[in-house]
């Protein structure tokens, strides 16, 4: 996979590492065995697309190879008894695309690959096979898809896309095992553990339930300064504890639509992440991002990016 890659341009390779320990003799590196050689992405050698659809408004980007977004474009989606119009949605998907790749004809790069995310399940990353907020199941959403902008499409769950955007470009920086959270409507969980998404057949089936959230507010409904805001991150906070206390994570994000509604609410928020902690425990750091719906459609972006290096 990737000699084609180094081939077209699309990374080249770093300097050599022979392991933790150093060692800077010939001697030395020949007794540490084969050294392992970094790929670097070529930011300006390719361009990617990154949808994320909704059951409100398709947003699409156009993303360079370091999953900056060059720009961005968003419309509402036609609904029916409460289910997304395919057809349309494809058509609509395929004309932002079109715009948007006008729009940047200055910047260097063809389009590579297209990444799509959702609230639902994509298991093998063509069909959609549920999609509750969307109405959709069993949708060979991919295959549409390539048809209409005669490009490779990829599906992925939009909580998986946004931890893999965080595991190569934001968190995972810093961190080999972390959690991301994400608030607006209901509450999603997503964990990356040894540098791995971690994904399985129930990825997907939707927003987190149980005790710890029942009476929970939805945080879409809310406004800044609302009645219950206060308890709300507190309690969101208990179930970010309770999530590091198995999952063992170095940091925690959270993010999502209505993450801006905790700022001024941290400290609730931390109180509830220590009830849930051992005194004795490291401090687990706590990041807000508060994103719009361009931050969903970089992951999905930077989805299309791990299947083209062959990593998703």
């Amino acid at each position: 996979m990737v000699v084609p890659l180094l081939r077209a341009g699309l990374v080249v390779e770093g300097r050599p590492q022979y392991g933790r320990s150093g060692g800077s003799s010939d001697g030395e590196r020949e007794a540490q065995g084969r050294p392992s050689i970094p790929l670097k992405a070529v930011p300006a050698a390719g361009l990617l697309v990154g949808v994320a659809l909704t059951h409100a408004e398709v947003t699409v980007v156009v993303t360079d190879l370091t999953a900056r977004v060059l720009a961005s474009r968003t419309r509402p989606v036609e609904t029916r008894s409460g289910v997304v119009d395919l057809d349309r949605a494809v058509a609509d998907i395929a004309a932002l695309v079109a715009e948007l790749r006008t729009e940047l004809t200055e910047v260097p790069g063809e389009l590579i690959a297209v990444g799509v995310s959702m609230g639902g399940n994509v298991p093998d990353g063509r069909t959609v096979q549920r999609a509750p907020f969307l109405g959709w199941e069993d949708v060979p959403l991919a295959d549409l898809l390539e048809h209409a902008t005669g490009l490779p499409v990829r599906l992925e769950n939009d909580l998986a896309a946004l931890a893999r955007a965080e595991l190569w470009f934001g968190l995972g920086l810093a961190s080999d095992r972390f959690i991301v959270v994400t608030i607006g409507i209901g509450v999603g969980y997503s964990l990356v553990v040894d540098r791995r998404v971690v994904v399985d057949a129930d990825s997907g089936h939707g927003s987190m339930v149980g005790p710890l959230l029942d009476g929970l507010p939805q945080f879409s409904e809310l406004e800044p300064g609302a009645p219950g805001l206060e308890e709300a991150a507190h309690r969101l906070g208990c179930l970010i504890g309770q999530a590091s206390a198995f999952t063992f994570p170095q940091r925690a994000l959270v993010a999502g639509e209505s993450a801006h509604l905790l700022r001024g609410h941290e400290d609730a928020l931390a109180r509830g992440v220590a009830e849930y902690r051992h005194p004795l425990a490291c401090e687990l750091p706590v990041e807000i991002h508060e994103t719009g719906f361009d931050f969903w459609a970089r992951g999905a972006a930077v989805e299309a990016l791990s299947w083209v290096f062959g990593e998703s």
